[in-house]
C-alpha cells in the first residue's frame, strides 16, 4: 500500500512530496491530487476553481473578499476614482501576471494639478480586475487539510523591491517565515475558505488590515513549499 500523489505539470513541490511520501512507511492507500483533479476519487479530486470562481464562492459563503470584476468599464471606473486596480489573467503564477492602473497626479508648468489615468502594459486586456486593499498590515498563508490547520507562513520583505506596486512575491523581494503565530480567528477562516471551495486541502492567502479586517484572496491547490512545508504535508497525508 502507498500514498499516490498525482502531480500537475510535474511541479517541483509535488515531486518533493512524492519523494517524501515514498520514504515514509505506511499501510495506507490514498490518492492525492496536487494542483489537478480526476478519477478515481481522492483528496482534492474535485475540479479546480478559477480565481474569480473562488471569490464568488467565498463571498456567497459570507467570507470577506476583495472587490473584483470581469468588466473593463467597471475596473476603469474604480481606477479613475483613485483606487489602485490590478489586472489579472485567468491562469496566474505567483503574481507575475499582475498589471496595475491608478491615477497619477502632477503639477503643470503653470502650477495646475493634473490627474491622468496611468495603465500598466496590457492592463486593459487582462481577463479580470481586482481592487487593491489599502492599509494592509500583513499577508498570511494558512495551510489546511481535512478541516485543520497543518502549516502557516507570514510574508516578509527580505529583498529589494523590483516593482512599485504592492505585489508580495519572491520576485519583489518577499519570502515566507514560519515562526509567527497568526492572529486569532485566521485558522478558522482558512478552514472555512477551503471547505467553501469544496477542497480537501489548500493554502489560503489572507490579508489582514490595520483596522482588524481579514480578506481571503485565494485558495491554492498546489502551493509552493519549502522543506519544512513538504514535511508538514507528508505527515498530514499519513494522518488522514
Amino acid at each position: 500500500m502507498a500514498i499516490e500523489l498525482i502531480n500537475y505539470n510535474d511541479s517541483p513541490t509535488g515531486q518533493a512530496l512524492i519523494e517524501a511520501l515514498a520514504a515514509l512507511p505506511t499501510r495506507k492507500e490514498l490518492r492525492v491530487y496536487w494542483g489537478t483533479s480526476g478519477a478515481p476519487a481522492g483528496l482534492n479530486s474535485t475540479p479546480r476553481k478559477d480565481a474569480w470562481q473562488q471569490l464568488e464562492v467565498l463571498a456567497a459563503a459570507g467570507l470577506r473578499v476583495p472587490e473584483w470584476t470581469k468588466s473593463l468599464r467597471q475596473a476603469t471606473d474604480w481606477a479613475t476614482a483613485g483606487c489602485l486596480v490590478f489586472g489579472r489573467r485567468k491562469i496566474h503564477t505567483q503574481g507575475t501576471d499582475i498589471v496595475g492602473a491608478r491615477i497619477h497626479q502632477f503639477r503643470s508648468h503653470k502650477g495646475n494639478l493634473i490627474k491622468r489615468l496611468r495603465l500598466g502594459p496590457g492592463w486593459a486586456h487582462r481577463e479580470w480586475w481586482v481592487k487593491v486593499i489599502p492599509d494592509v498590515e500583513a499577508e498570511w498563508r494558512i495551510h489546511v487539510l481535512k478541516g485543520r490547520s497543518i502549516y502557516r507562513g507570514l510574508k516578509v520583505q527580505t529583498g529589494e523591491s523590483t516593482r512599485r506596486m504592492p505585489v508580495r512575491n519572491r520576485k519583489n523581494g518577499w519570502t515566507m517565515v514560519h515562526d509567527q503565530a497568526p492572529p486569532e480567528g485566521l485558522r478558522a477562516l482558512a478552514v472555512s475558505a477551503v471547505r467553501s471551495c469544496g477542497y480537501d486541502f489548500g493554502a489560503v492567502d489572507i490579508l489582514t488590515t490595520k483596522g482588524g479586517e481579514a480578506y481571503v484572496l485565494e485558495v491554492n491547490k498546489a502551493p509552493r513549499l519549502d522543506s519544512s512545508g513538504v514535511a508538514a504535508y507528508a505527515a498530514a497525508f499519513l494522518a488522514v
